[in-house]
């Protein structure tokens, strides 16, 4: 298997809830989240180790409905893999509807588990929907 079929199963897994699929294919000592000064969002942010990954998940979880995550392109080179994801969310705490396209970069070590994951996204469209602002229209 591929690291980008590898990376496909992982968000299939992400789709069904599977966290322990996700924790399954990080290593012990992952870097993972949004390299972003917004970190108003409780999501955002750097988080370090399997532990911090299933916080960033739970915390997810806590805050954001998916009506809609579709990785529709994913690209491997070596052993860093890009994901191109469309997705449609609603915000727990004030029901703002957010959509965004968003990329995803993954390294990955010998043993074909990601060490360094980094989530972009529009943050200022991210913010605005945290605090309640009007959001503009997207994808």
């Amino acid at each position: 298997m591929t690291l980008v079929e590898q990376t496909r199963n992982v968000y299939d897994a992400f789709s069904r809830g599977e966290v322990q699929t996700i924790l399954d294919n990080v290593a012990e000592n992952v870097e993972w989240g949004h390299d972003s000064v917004a970190t108003e969002i409780p999501w955002h942010g750097l988080r370090h180790g399997r532990a911090g990954v299933a916080q960033f998940l739970q915390v997810l979880s806590e805050n954001v409905e998916f009506q809609h995550f579709e990785p529709y392109m994913i690209l491997g080179e070596g052993n860093e893999v890009v994901a191109f994801i469309r997705m449609k969310t609603k915000l727990r705490k004030n029901g703002i509807q957010v959509n965004q396209e968003i990329v995803h970069h993954s390294t990955y070590n010998d043993q074909r588990k990601v060490v360094r994951f980094r989530a972009y996204n529009d943050t200022a469209h991210s913010l605005m929907a945290w605090r309640g602002e009007k959001v503009p229209a997207s994808v």
